[in-house]
């Protein structure tokens, strides 16, 4: 008997590795069916990075961007199911699984000799055996009687009950609305208000409230009078706009919609606010809790109080629950809502692939559909789900609507008619330069995420975004040698005392750990603590400890500075470390440096008094690195309108400006690139991409 595995309209057999649609070979490379083979055999279960390599790449080294082709140009050979899903699902920060509605449409079943007889015919130039007329006939009349009696209940049943029961295909086409350059800020929800688009964009240094049709053409923007935040809600009927941070708490405020301050909320403090559809009341998120108040700021209570830090709340069309996102440990995203009238808490997305993964929703304005985001470890995608309308019917599966063609999508919302889905794409790439060679570029070709010198100043260690794999070559990217595994994430190198070996944050099937590689390439990756949520590190001169953020009693806004003994594995909270980040030994481990959460600070703390000083205060205080050969303390802060590197001196305590930042580095300063060489050569990173608005045309009506 002889295998042949049925997905969707497809067929496959394992043994001569052919794809079929009906009676036609479908021609794909080698590598597509060794991938296609391994994700039928799985079943249903997830494939991990590193099965694939192993088995499709067999002794063969290759950089995973190679898997991710292949899985793009598996899918396109494929297309789409008939409910719009991918014939292959991505399974963030484990792997790929072929989806479970491909096989239970297609049977997947072994088959009779007789079938893969037919089968085997058909591939020898389609000569051979056809069904008799006769079965076809029979065949033929009873598919016609059961087609019938499905397009009846299609077309008579479906509609009464609100086309309960359609799924619609992904993505038609992708438009770009906006290419002025500006950063539009995608942290904040995009805004739909009366056939305009509305949200905050940056320009230099300041904040404007920015607007532009959903048919493209020229942004309206207009300066935004508030301390700080951004747009994240609009009210109509009184033609107004509430503003608000989303990293922080802070007062939350309200403006005109030509960005001039109002008085309609008052004594509201927090975080992520957002008025109701009917405008009376507002949520927002204070600490780590989701609140309910008046329009007027008045009459506050809790909502939900998640185990984790919730954000990004969205009201239901009908105003009687709230959506919102949490972030958990491990870098993790889940979506919960909660209905006003018992305050009861539930997952969105429960049991799903990518329940701990998905955040930033919003409901259609009919309240039919919830589109929201799944992030992956270096991209993200548009989903959607049927939302339920009777209680006797359940949901159904999401589906994706975009993965593509940028590496980030933020913000989705549907248009009222179901015929376009808005979105911020996000693209960037991270370049290195060298300061002191008249900003002579480095790795060309490269984007550098993190970053790390040998301490004989021969190697450098990085990480590129946005794959996150982790590499070693020399400073002109000679020699180059990847050292992370695949399917794990990688970021914030550190070299060891010796060059030896390297210690780096390492992600990997939603955990975060502290990994060590050899630095010569092969051997083991071992793990150096399994510690959750760390976010940066930074070895000891000694080799003996290990400095590291992780958040801060459960806030994950609230960041904290802790040590790790490698030696007895002990983990200590740095005395007065609370609310610091981006902890920085000193050349002689005398000294750590860290900035405040909300950059505004740089700290020093003198390990043998155990006590901290300022050094420096700033609107935002950004990368720093200490000199190799003395106790010099390099960093980047703003300071009159542009950002400018400065040099602290820790005996005598001198602070002194070495040079303003080279103005194309100056617009969008978002990378935390900065080393310094033995030689004493400056190495900085800076950013090159684009935060646009798109018009992601689909079908939902």
């Amino acid at each position: 008997m002889k295998q042949i595995l049925h997905f969707g309209e497809y067929t496959f057999e394992p043994n001569q590795m052919v794809v079929m649609r009906g009676i036609e070979i479908i021609d794909m490379p080698q590598r597509q069916r060794e991938a296609l083979s391994l994700l039928l055999q799985a079943n249903g279960k997830t494939v991990s990075r590193e099965e694939f390599l192993d088995t499709v790449w067999k002794g063969v080294v290759v950089e995973e961007h190679n898997l991710t082709q292949t899985i793009f140009m598996l899918r396109k050979a494929l297309g789409k199911l008939p409910n719009g899903r991918e014939y292959i699902e991505t399974v963030p920060k484990k792997g790929y699984r072929i989806s479970l509605g491909a096989l239970t449409q297609g049977n997947s079943l072994s088959t009779s000799n007789s079938e893969s007889d037919v089968l085997d015919k058909l591939r020898e130039d389609f000569v051979g055996a056809r069904p008799s007329q006769t079965s076809h006939q029979v065949v033929t009349v009873k598919s016609s009687l059961f087609i019938g009696l499905i397009a009846v209940f299609v077309f008579a049943v479906v509609p009464i009950f609100g086309n309960v029961y359609n799924q619609r295909e992904s993505l038609r086409s992708v438009t770009k609305l906006t290419r002025d350059g500006f950063t539009k800020i995608s942290r904040a929800p995009l805004i739909l208000d009366k056939g305009m688009l509305v949200f905050t964009e940056l320009r230099g240094k300041k904040s404007y409230l920015a607007s532009v049709s959903v048919d493209g053409g020229t942004i309206a923007a207009a300066p935004l009078n508030a301390t700080n935040g951004y747009i994240s809600a609009v009210r109509s009927s009184r033609a107004e706009a509430l503003v608000s941070r989303d990293d922080r708490d802070g007062p939350i405020t309200a403006v005109t919609l030509q960005g001039h301050p109002s008085q309609s909320v008052a004594e509201l403090f927090g975080r992520s606010a957002s008025w109701s559809p009917d405008g009376t009341q507002v949520v927002y998120v204070s600490q780590q809790r989701v609140m309910l108040a008046n329009s007027d700021g008045q009459d506050a209570s809790v909502l939900a109080s998640p185990a984790g830090t919730p954000f990004w709340p969205s009201w239901s069309p009908d105003g009687k629950s709230v959506r919102f996102s949490v972030h958990e440990a491990n870098e993790q995203k889940s979506l919960y809502e909660v209905d006003l009238a018992d305050r009861n808490v539930t997952p969105v997305l429960k049991g799903d692939p990518h329940e701990h993964h998905a955040c930033c929703g919003s409901w259609s304005s009919d309240g039919k559909y919830f589109v929201y985001v799944v992030d992956g470890e270096s991209s993200s995608s548009v989903w959607a789900r049927r939302e339920k309308l009777f209680r006797w019917k359940s949901t159904g599966d999401p589906w994706e609507i975009a993965a593509g063609p940028v590496d980030f999508w933020r913000s989705p919302m549907l248009s009222p008619d179901l015929r376009h889905l808005y979105a911020m794409g996000v693209q960037s790439r991270l370049y290195l330069t060298m300061l002191s060679h008249n900003c002579e570029p480095l790795l060309r070709d490269l984007s550098v995420s993190s970053l790390s010198v040998s301490h004989d100043g021969e190697w450098i260690a990085y990480t590129l975004h946005p794959e996150g794999s982790l590499w070693k070559s020399r400073l002109d990217g000679s020699e180059r040698i990847q050292l992370s595994a695949p399917g794990e994430f990688a970021k914030f190198p550190q070299w060891s005392a010796d060059d030896r070996t390297l210690i780096y944050v390492r992600e990997r099937n939603g955990e975060n750990t502290i990994g060590r590689v050899n630095a010569a390439g092969g051997g083991a990756r071992t793990t150096v603590a399994a510690i959750r949520d760390v976010r940066q590190i930074a070895y000891s001169p000694s080799g003996e400890t290990v400095a590291f953020e992780s958040q801060s009693g459960g806030n994950r806004l609230e960041s904290a500075i802790f040590t790790l003994t490698l030696g007895d594995q002990k983990v200590e909270a740095l005395p007065g470390g609370s609310g610091l980040s981006s902890p920085k030994w000193s050349s002689d481990g005398r000294y750590l440096s860290a900035v405040s959460n909300d950059q505004s600070k740089l700290k020093l703390f003198d390990v043998a008094s155990r006590t901290w000083h300022d050094v420096s205060s700033s609107t935002t205080i950004g990368a720093q690195a200490w000199d190799r050969k003395k106790d010099a303390l390099y960093f980047i802060e703003a300071r009159e309108g542009s950002y400018v590197l400065m040099k602290y001196l820790v005996a005598g305590g001198n602070l002194t400006e070495v040079q303003k930042m080279p103005e194309r580095y100056d617009e969008d300063y978002s990378s935390s690139v900065l080393e310094v060489t033995p030689s004493g050569e400056l190495l900085f990173g800076y950013s090159v991409g684009e935060n646009e608005l798109y018009d992601i045309s689909i079908d939902l009506s």
